[in-house]
């Protein structure tokens, strides 16, 4: 009965040293992606359609530049919402390639430059 109680906790310390590791597992950033430089024709793509983040009667928010952007970054709810939900944008429309630019991004502090 003990050396099965130390198998099961054994297994399950495994397991869970796993997942761990592949939840917090940083996002493969080769370079410092800024907004000027990569994420711009990101959002520009994804985000400020007609009806969205475009600054009009849409979803809350005006992303068409930095400033509007960076209320969302500063707050969180980017990375809540993009990175960790991963409900935006909308349309679930982000390659692997603009959601790992995008995960950089945030992990490096939002530079704009």
């Amino acid at each position: 009965m003990k050396r099965n109680k130390i198998g099961l906790l054994s297994i399950l310390g495994i397991t869970l040293i796993i997942a761990a590791c592949q939840k917090d597992s940083p996002a493969d950033c080769d370079t410092v992606p800024t907004y000027n430089s990569n994420v711009k024709e990101i959002i520009d793509s994804n985000c400020t359609l007609s009806g969205c983040h475009d600054g009009g009667s849409g979803a809350p928010g005006n992303f068409k530049n930095f400033q509007g952007l960076n209320q969302v970054t500063t707050s969180g709810a980017f990375s809540r919402r993009v990175i960790d939900i991963k409900d935006m944008p909308a349309s679930g429309s982000l390659t692997d390639a603009e959601y790992n630019t995008l995960k950089c991004w945030a992990a490096e502090g939002f530079p704009l430059q």
